[in-house]
């Protein structure tokens, strides 16, 4: 696991130090055969059958290479315009190889999904689809040489994902399946290192995220300020560490209510808050709620900081709803 020490800002100067980088060595395999400058994002228009045409980030190294897309809304009328799905071409050299689809959300997203579809250009057909969650993955070995791949991701919701696919020529050539390893990723400009523990994926956060601002803990934040406080700006993306709150901390919530359903057959309330981006952020409860809460209502809820997969951090909430695979009761969150 990378260590790293959050710390308070004092006159805009870090203290911060990283550890550094795990050396590894290799096997050396075929080289991979791209054709960088036509690869591009295909993301289908919100309104028709339109395909945005959208540059990749991408980086490349002798042993597999990464092509990155910066966060996009799906379904998304009012902003972005783009819909339900994302595509992107993708290639290896030799059978044994694999692809890697991977998915990141915002934070307070836990509940979201991306379906993933491996399309075999050769006659299209789809030898593996996966439903995957913030920050999982989905592999597939190809069996073939000069293999020629559409990965392709599906959204049924309108919420925001950064999205990824990794072309790797031996099994842990970029440490995909190895938690003791350290990835690099270049992403609208910007490089930033991650890891993956447990099967999870987390980005290290920027010295500049872990600095944390001066701020009134017991001001109540709503659901686009919660969602700020995981999201690195110098690394314009979304990590699993708060900017200013650290574990035992209590976060008070307080939002309106922007659309709430309740389904009888799993006695389950689930409600909607808007992300501030033209998204939703769902929030599943177990109970009936919808008419205590219904849509326009404020919420005051209570959360404390919890640390999951060593220091990385998110709310009880979020971690016991993961750890339990079910909603969580309301009750053990009203503020009172």
């Amino acid at each position: 696991m990378i260590k790293f020490k959050k710390v308070a800002m004092v006159l805009g100067i870090s203290s911060v130090t990283f550890a550094s980088a795990l050396s590894f060595q290799p096997q050396q395999a075929s080289a991979l055969n791209v054709p960088w400058g036509s690869i591009a994002w295909k993301i289908i228009s919100y309104t028709s059958n339109t395909l945005y045409s959208v540059e990749p980030s991408y980086e490349t190294g002798p042993y597999g290479y990464r092509i990155g897309l910066g966060s996009i809304g799906f379904n998304n009328k009012g902003n972005s315009g783009f819909g339900a799905t994302a595509k992107v071409n993708a290639r290896l050299q030799a059978a044994g190889e694999e692809f890697t689809a991977r998915a990141t959300s915002d934070w307070t997203n836990f509940t979201g999904k991306l379906a993933v579809s491996f399309i075999d250009l050769r006659d299209n057909s789809i030898p593996k689809s996966q439903t995957i969650t913030s920050g999982q993955s989905a592999i597939y070995p190809v069996n073939h040489n000069n293999a020629n791949f559409d990965i392709l991701f599906s959204n049924t919701k309108s919420d925001n994902w950064a999205l990824y696919v990794i072309g790797s020529s031996y099994y842990n050539s970029f440490g995909v399946l190895d938690d003791s390893k350290r990835d690099v990723f270049d992403g609208k400009g910007k490089r930033f290192e991650s890891e993956t523990i447990n099967g999870n994926f987390h980005i290290i956060p920027s010295k500049s995220h872990i600095e944390s601002n001066k701020i009134d803990k017991n001001a109540p934040l709503n659901m686009q300020q919660l969602n700020e406080q995981g999201y690195d700006r110098e690394a314009q993306t979304f990590v699993d560490t708060l900017k200013d709150f650290d574990a035992g901390d209590v976060i008070n919530f307080t939002d309106k209510v922007k659309k709430v359903t309740y389904d009888s057959s799993s006695d389950v309330t689930t409600f909607v808050f808007d992300d501030g981006k033209s998204g939703a952020i769902e929030w599943p409860f177990s109970g009936k709620y919808d008419k205590k809460y219904p849509v326009g209502s404020n919420i005051n809820l209570t959360f404390k900081v919890v640390n999951f997969d060593g220091q990385y951090e998110t709310i009880d909430y979020i971690k016991n709803s993961k750890e339990n695979s079910k909603p969580e009761s309301l009750g053990k969150y009203i503020k009172r």
